[in-house]
Formats: structure tokens, C-alpha cells, sequence
């Protein structure tokens, strides 16, 4: 599958797992690394906004993918990575990290129910 039909997770995660493999070639650590390029470069590299770029790496960090800090990229969960990168799962967030839903014109005792509901 090219690049270009992937899904942004997708391309990034394929990213990553590029920039991973070319360190560990030159010795250095697969799971601990610091990106190359600026999210905007990526996004160009990659063909996605760099808005996207940050939204997909912020949900690899909240279903526990990755850690980052600004262009420091620790690579927590590489089997998941690689199964993004192919396609074969969509990221989700971890159950104790998702956000409630937001209150909409409900009383408070149906928004219980709806959260009960959504978290159940």
C-alpha cells in the first residue's frame, strides 16, 4: 500500500517506525528518539496539514502509543505502531482516559445516564 492511500494514523505511525528503524541501524535507541524534522516538514513530507499531524500524535499519546515531549518521541507500545501503520487497527483512547461527553441541553440527571452509558 502506498503512502498516499494510507490514513493520516496511518502515514504517521509509518513515519515514526522509519525514523526508529534508521536509528537503530546507526546504534542508537529505537523506542527513544528525537524527531528530525519539524511537524510542519512532516506534514509536508507526509501530505497532511500539520494540524493533523498534531492531533494523530496526540492521540497515539492518549491511547499510550507514544510519549512526547516537543520533538522527543519515546516509543511505548511498537506492535500497536506497526499495526497502525498497515491499517489493521484504529487508534483509540485507553477507557480511563477518555473524555466525558459534553453537556448539551440535558438535565443533569440524564447526562449520569448518558456517561454511564458511554462509559460502560
Amino acid at each position: 500500500m502506498t503512502i498516499g492511500r494510507r490514513s493520516a494514523e496511518g502515514r504517521v505511525a509509518e513515519f515514526l517506525l522509519s525514523i526508529s528503524g534508521r536509528f537503530k541501524s546507526f546504534g542508537y535507541s529505537e523506542a527513544r528518539f528525537r524527531l528530525p524534522m519539524r511537524r510542519q516538514d512532516i506534514g509536508a513530507y507526509l501530505g497532511l496539514s500539520v494540524e493533523t499531524v498534531c492531533r494523530v500524535l496526540t492521540r497515539f499519546q492518549d491511547s499510550g502509543i507514544v510519549k512526547r515531549e516537543q520533538r522527543e518521541i519515546s516509543i511505548e507500545d511498537i506492535d500497536s505502531l506497526k499495526a497502525l501503520s498497515i491499517g489493521t487497527i484504529e487508534c483509540s483512547p485507553r477507557k480511563s482516559e477518555q473524555r466525558p461527553l459534553r453537556e448539551h441541553r440535558s438535565s443533569r440527571s440524564e447526562n449520569r445516564v448518558i456517561h454511564a452509558v458511554a462509559a460502560g
